[in-house]
């Protein structure tokens, strides 16, 4: 049996340098263990020092290793408790008394601890093969330290270990804003991140370039005095703790980090920079380069190897372009959306990543658990129309996955329930991180169901150097590439719908299902106007929604509105993603030096 690719072979030079490559890169362990993609965290600060900490790891390619950890170490009268941990599927962790790093993977699976050193602490979770997403909350007593004239913490939030594609920290204070007038902020630890007070009162930390394996970073706020009442509280300033932080730093040296002036530096003990060793330059500059190239390489490889299927005849075989496909009239994968969305993804076909909120606030409207609309408002320049999203009082019953998407978006409609299109896509730009999390758990979803259904299946064994093993690749099935290719020609039916002059008589439900599976290939408009011309009973006539019972209508605002509210929120994670100058004040970027005396820390990753 032969094999072939959707996308042709992979050059014999290329797969040479690979091997070379990863040959060198046996000595990097974190490869073999697996990749950290992203880091997104969010502090919630209580008023007597505590912080409830949220942290969503994205891992990739994870193998020959049976747990995940981070290390919290140096925490002088702080310690850690209160440990959950969830996966991207919604199950919750069993948490363990006592955790044991040397257990089996069977005793580990499903399960996290916290492991106590001489040092510190070490959070901990079993980790399954693959690509995953786990979101880990603990609370961390006394962060927030009482001084004679305020409050601070210095604390490292994320260890230097395997480059990151994307690391960010959210710091709150249960509904007291955080701005200029009450706290100061640097930060410390690589010369790629920015930090500014947000619009809503919060502290964000983020990068806005990849990480390298060296990378690390560092936090320092300073409070005003009665903004916290801390449990620990030291008979000394508050600008102690400033002062050894900024030596060996270079914000003495620009005006653009501490609210346009240089902060106060003072004499006081001096520590030594970082090293600057040829060898720490060839553990910390030469490997992150060669991880860079060794990544790009496999990237390209797997999505090649990714993407093959075993077929009795051979050749190649590829998915045809929207217009050379045939027509498709049935649902892609059952009417399995999340199965679609990775599908689409995978082969470099998906419109809009978040294409999928929209499926979803189209879906949610016509099972009444909310409802979508147009509204035309008045300006000074006549009028024109916004969508918007209102949510009913009431929970919906929801699988986990959508509920999520459902909770979070409820969030950024704020008291009012009324979710409006600018306010989403600024919602969006400040929390893109949570929209693009959500997103990975949503295509890890309908990897999963593919596999369950045998659209996909592991590839076949393979070794460098033909003798070291190497993971093997999920590949397309027959059924699975056969089903691929459905997808495409129900695409191409949708958007031909009136050319063909098709007229059957299709049930309601099923009409609803097509408008979704538009809004996802981003041809939603176009459909719902072909319908309204064939069909405009459809639009006219209450249907019985499934979610609650109640008559809803389908108006063809509805559809319109659903997409525009998607584009809204691409439209905010891209802004995040370009831009770094969207803050209120204060703030600027990082320091690569500094950082001294900070809390937390100790590394990160698989073992």
């Amino acid at each position: 049996m032969k094999r072939t690719t959707l996308s042709g072979a992979f050059a014999r030079p290329a797969a040479a340098l690979l091997a070379l490559l990863l040959a060198l890169a046996l000595f990097t362990p974190a490869l073999a263990a697996g990749e950290t993609d992203s880091i997104q965290i969010t502090v919630d600060l209580q008023s007597n020092g505590d912080a409830v900490i949220t942290e969503v790891w994205s891992l990739r390619n994870v193998s020959d290793v049976t747990e995940w950890c981070f290390a919290l170490y140096n925490l002088t009268d702080a310690s850690v408790d209160s440990l959950t941990v969830h996966d991207e599927l919604g199950r919750q962790y069993e948490t363990l008394d006592a955790w044991n790093v040397n257990a089996s993977r069977a005793e580990k699976e499903f399960r996290c601890g916290i492991a106590t050193t001489s040092e510190g602490y070490e959070i901990c979770w079993g980790v399954e093969f693959g690509t995953h997403t786990y979101t880990i909350r603990y609370t961390l007593r006394n962060l927030v330290k009482g001084y004679q004239d305020g409050a601070g913490f210095n604390h490292m939030f994320i260890s230097a270990g395997d480059p990151l594609r994307e690391a960010s920290v959210l710091i709150g204070y249960e509904g007291v804003p955080l701005e200029d007038g009450n706290a100061d902020i640097w930060g410390f630890g690589n010369s790629v991140s920015e930090l500014f007070f947000t619009t809503d009162g919060r502290i964000f930390a983020g990068t806005t370039a990849a990480f390298s394996s060296s990378d690390s970073m560092i936090v320092l706020c300073r409070f005003v005095p009665d903004l916290f009442s801390p449990a620990v509280v030291y008979d000394r300033s508050v600008d102690d703790l400033v002062n050894r932080a900024l030596e060996g730093s270079d914000y003495g040296d620009r005006d653009d980090d501490y609210g346009g002036a240089k902060p106060p530096v003072h004499p006081g003990t001096s520590y030594p920079a970082p090293s600057r060793s040829p060898w720490r330059f060839a553990a910390f500059g030469l490997f992150p380069i060669l991880v860079v190239a060794i990544t790009g390489f496999a990237v390209a490889s797997l999505l090649r190897s990714a993407r093959t299927l075993p077929t009795d005849g051979g050749g190649r075989q590829s998915l045809p372009s929207l217009s050379k496909a045939d027509y498709s009239r049935d649902l892609p994968f059952g009417g399995d959306l999340l199965a679609t969305y990775y599908t689409l993804k995978k082969v470099g076909r998906l419109p809009s990543e978040t294409s999928l909120l929209g499926c979803y606030l189209l879906r949610w409207s016509m099972q009444g658990h909310l409802q979508v609309e147009e509204r035309e408002r008045r300006g000074l320049f006549g009028r024109d129309s916004s969508s918007v999203v209102l949510f009913p009082d009431r929970q919906p019953d929801l699988p986990a996955l959508e509920l999520e998407l459902y909770n979070m978006l409820l969030s950024a409609a704020g008291s009012n329930r009324v979710l409006e299109e600018k306010e989403l896509q600024r919602w969006s730009q400040r929390n893109h991180s949570r929209i693009t999390g959500w997103e990975t758990s949503a295509a890890e979803a309908g990897r999963r169901a593919l596999r369950a259904a045998g659209d996909l299946a592991p590839g076949p064994s393979r070794t460098l150097l033909g003798f070291i093993p190497l993971s093997p690749p999920e590949v397309f099935t027959e059924q699975g590439f056969g089903r691929a290719v459905d997808t495409i020609g129900f695409w191409k039916y949708l958007k031909d719908f009136t050319i063909i002059n098709e007229r059957r008589a299709v049930e309601v439900d099923l009409w609803d299902d097509y408008l979704v599976f538009a809004v996802l290939f981003g041809i939603a408009e176009q459909v719902a106007k072909e319908f309204k011309d064939l069909y405009p009973g459809y639009f006219e006539q209450p249907h019985t929604a499934s979610g609650t019972g109640r008559p809803v209508f389908v108006p063809y605002g509805m559809i319109y509105s659903a997409s525009r509210m998607s584009q809204a929120s691409r439209r905010g994670v891209q802004a995040a993603q370009q831009t770094s100058s969207s803050f209120s004040g204060g703030g600027g970027g990082f320091s690569g030096g500094g950082g001294g005396g900070f809390s937390g820390g100790g590394g990160r990753g698989g073992r």
